[in-house]
């Protein structure tokens, strides 16, 4: 499956601004500093599953300003894309710990 920043940004936009206390960001960069702080979040907390977040930045970051082509950029984004796959279970494990 092909992952496009809009479906990156519609999958997991909402859940990492809830960690952040902000808003849902409509860019992929954006994103990219949300999740740095969501990190930070994450391990303070005790949350398992943050190295992929950070992970997901790095790639994210390629994609954007150093992917040469459009193949290459799809890669980056199928690999933020699997970095972020367990982001919804760390978001709803960090719901429960600030509930």
């Amino acid at each position: 499956m092909d992952h496009t920043p809009e479906k990156i940004l519609a999958k997991y936009a909402d859940d990492v601004a809830f960690v952040v206390e902000d808003n849902p960001v409509v860019d992929l960069c954006d994103l990219g500093n949300q999740l740095l702080d969501a990190v930070h979040i994450f391990k303070r907390s005790g949350i398992n599953g943050f190295e992929d977040i950070r992970d997901a930045v790095t790639f994210i970051d390629d994609a954007e300003w150093r992917a040469p082509d459009a193949a290459a950029k799809q890669v980056l984004l199928n690999q933020v894309a699997d970095r972020l796959k367990d982001l919804p279970d760390m978001v709803a494990e960090y719901r429960l710990a600030v509930a």
